[in-house]
C-alpha cells in the first residue's frame, strides 16, 4: 500500500511522491516519470504498473513527481535541477529502508526496465523466476529494449 511522502530537496523545492514500503522490503526501486511534455508524472499507467509489480515481489517504491509537475512545487530545471530532484528521492529512499544507496535501483527512462531486472539476475539479487514474471508485466512496446540473449545467473539463483 502507497502512502503520499513530501521529499525536499535542498534548493528548496517540494516533490510530491508516493512511497510503498512493503514489510520487510528485500530492495528499494526509485521510479521516474517520463517526461511532462510528453505526459509524463508520477501517476503514469507504466509507472504505476512498474510500482504494483515491484511490490507485489516484495520491493519498496518510491515514485514521484520531479519539480514543476502535478503537486511538486518549482520550475521545471532544463535536466539539472531534476537529477537534483532524483538524488533526493534516492536519499529519501535509503534513508526510510536504511539502507546504503548502492543498494537501491533508479528506472529513469523505461526502456530500462528489463535491463536492469537482468542485471539484478546476473548479480544474484532476484531469481530467473522472478525476473520472468516481471518481463510478463512489462507492456509489450517495452520489450524491444535489445537485452542479451542469455543470462548466466549464479548457482542456486
Amino acid at each position: 500500500m502507497e502512502s503520499p511522502v513530501i521529499l525536499e530537496v535542498p534548493d528548496g523545492v517540494h516533490l510530491e511522491a508516493r512511497l510503498a514500503h512493503p514489510e520487510p522490503a528485500r530492495a528499494g526501486l526509485v521510479i521516474c516519470h517520463p517526461h511532462p511534455l510528453y505526459g509524463g508524472d508520477m501517476d503514469n499507467p507504466v509507472v504505476i504498473r512498474v510500482a504494483e509489480v515491484a511490490e507485489s515481489l516484495g520491493i519498496a517504491t518510491l515514485r514521484f513527481n520531479f519539480r514543476g509537475v502535478g503537486a511538486s512545487t518549482g520550475n521545471q530545471g532544463g535536466g539539472g535541477a531534476e537529477e537534483d530532484d532524483v538524488r533526493t528521492a534516492r536519499a529519501a529512499m535509503a534513508e526510510r529502508l536504511g539502507i546504503d544507496l548502492s543498494s537501491l535501483r533508479t528506472v529513469k527512462d523505461f526502456r530500462q526496465v528489463l535491463p536492469t531486472v537482468l542485471a539484478a539476475v546476473a548479480r544474484g539479487e532476484i531469481a530467473p523466476a522472478e525476473a520472468a514474471r516481471i518481463a510478463r508485466q512489462v507492456p509489450t512496446r517495452l520489450r524491444a529494449v535489445r537485452a542479451p540473449r542469455t543470462i548466466h545467473a549464479p548457482a542456486g539463483a
